[in-house]
């Protein structure tokens, strides 16, 4: 699986370490690592982590959008808790 990601402070990053089950997703790009479970496949909950943060202090919540070619997009909001900032992540993956 490929992927890149888009959000407000890294325009553009590939990603490595994929995984995407309906249960877990999870990847790394830069010195970020975002790990999420979900209960639907639909909804992932969880946290984003930077060696510079404490992973509590940083959820994320994305949902799953899929098409008909399989290409999955997962969007939601991200938080720093600690700084008191958030953004907004897109994750488009594909086979």
């Amino acid at each position: 699986m490929q992927g890149v990601v888009f959000d407000s402070d890294e325009p553009f990053n590939d990603l490595s370490e994929i995984v995407l089950t309906k249960n877990k997703f999870s990847c790394r790009y830069l010195d970020y690592h975002v790990e999420a479970t979900s209960r639907d496949g639909v909804v992932y909950r969880g946290n984003w982590n930077h060696p510079d943060y404490d992973a509590a202090d940083c959820p994320v919540e994305l949902t799953r959008f899929e098409s008909k070619t399989k290409e999955v997009v997962l969007l939601g909001p991200w938080q720093n808790k600690a700084e008191n900032y958030a953004g907004v992540y897109l994750f488009r993956l594909n086979q």
